[in-house]
Formats: C-alpha cells, structure tokens, sequence
C-alpha cells in the first residue's frame, strides 16, 4: 500500500459546497487526490479571510478561497502564493431589499460581506465608491461566504450584498440573486 501525503485544505465555503467549490469536491470525491498520491482532509471555514488565516497560522497547509485575502497578504510580504484561479470575472450584482428603491437608500444600509479585506469587500467598497457614497456610511458586516450572506438578506437582517450571480428571483421581500447554494425554491425564481 502507498503512503499518501497529507493535505490539509481549508474551503472557504464553510461547510457547504456550491458551484464555486466544484473543483475541488469533484477531486475529492472521484477520488483525483488519491490518484496523485494526496490524502485531503477539508477544514470548513467561513469565507476566505478565514481560509488564508488557518494557512498563516498553520492550521492547515492550502486553502480555497477568494482572491482578495490572498493578495493583501503578498502585499504585506507573507509567503503566500496563488496556485490556480478559477475566477473567470469579476462582475458583480447589487442585491438589496425590495424596500430599498434608489441606490441613495443605502446610505446607512447594513451590507454583508464574507469578510474585512476579502474580495467581496473589495468589489463592495469599489461600488459603493461608483455610486458616491462615503465608506463611512455603510455598516460592512463580515458574515462569511455566500450561503451565510444570503440568508442574512432573505431573513431580512441585513440591507444589501453585492455578488457575482447572475439569475434574479423574488422572495420574502427582496430582489435576490438566486445561486445553486440559495435556499429559494425554483417556483419562485423570475
């Protein structure tokens, strides 16, 4: 028998997959690892600022996360590397309360975002800025990846989120993007 190295792999995601994280769980479950000689163990976290911080900490020895954390660390010199992206862009979408009916509103708006210094702070900041309204008056909240944003935001707890997806649903009350982690169901997808 072969002794396979360990890898210990912290997915951003937390402890959900969704279509971001298709890589990666295909190669677990079809056995890809295995293959190259790569015993895997997956370490939930929530959102790639966590991820590249059990990296730095050694909690684990790779991650699977945003862009965003990644760069900020290579800019503070630490001995990081990005080995693979599969970002394809980096368009995203303003999702907000129904109730909210003019970009205006969300001055003092709650705006959920994965996590301080993460790539969805970052595109969030660069909208926020496009429309004109100081940083200062958004209340960011750092809640983790998407499935827990999207909650937050059908739960009505949070104002808005901005986001990559692409199908638009209505349901409970806000103009959300519909994922395949999101919990709407497909009968009340527009």
């Amino acid at each position: 028998m072969t002794t396979r190295l360990p890898i210990r792999l912290a997915a951003g995601s937390g402890p959900t997959f969704g279509v971001d994280d298709l890589a990666c769980a295909a190669a677990t479950h079809l056995g890809f690892w295995a293959d190259e000689g790569l015993e895997v163990a997956w370490t939930p976290v929530h959102g790639g600022v966590a991820a590249i911080n059990a990296v730095m900490d050694g909690t684990v020895d790779v991650s699977y996360g945003g862009l965003g954390p990644v760069l900020r660390c290579r800019s503070e010199g630490k001995p990081v590397r990005i080995v693979v992206s599969m970002a394809r862009a980096l368009a995203q979408n303003l999702v907000a309360q129904e109730r909210i009916a003019s970009t205006a509103e969300l001055r003092g708006a709650s705006w959920a975002i994965d996590g301080f210094g993460a790539l969805s702070h970052h595109m969030a900041r660069l909208v926020v800025k496009a429309l004109g309204i100081p940083e200062t008056e958004i209340d960011w909240q750092a809640v983790g990846p998407p499935p827990e944003r999207i909650a937050r935001l059908l739960a009505r707890k949070i104002d808005a989120l901005s986001s990559a997806w692409r199908r638009r649903c209505r349901s409970a009350g806000t103009a959300a993007a519909a994922c395949a982690r999101c919990s709407v169901s497909p009968s009340s997808r527009r």
